[in-house]
């Protein structure tokens, strides 16, 4: 869980360079993602849970609701380690359902 969680810093944008707020948020998540990915290449994933699925959820758990100017700011350890949970357990779940 400390590598998904080391592998999730934000990317600052810059307001204003005249992309709409959802080209900006899309952008912001395209990078998130990548970095997650990137970040945990090598590592184990928690049991049952894929990287790919968990990065794609964490990123946007973390993203949900917030416009891209309050995304130029990291999310706190906190934030970042509850999404890490109720993805964990989503992805768990699904696989159960299965």
């Amino acid at each position: 869980m400390r590598t998904i969680l080391a592998a999730l810093p934000f990317l600052a944008l810059l307001a204003g360079c005249g992309q709409s707020d959802e080209a900006a948020r899309n952008e912001i998540r395209d990078g998130a993602l990548r970095s997650c990915l990137e970040g945990v290449q090598g590592a184990a994933a928690p049991p049952g849970v894929s990287w790919d699925i968990l990065c794609r959820c964490v990123t946007d758990k973390v993203i949900e609701g917030k416009t891209p100017e309050q995304l130029e700011l990291p999310p706190s350890d906190t934030e970042r380690r509850n999404a890490v949970r109720s993805c964990i357990i989503e992805a768990r779940q699904a696989r159960a359902a299965r």
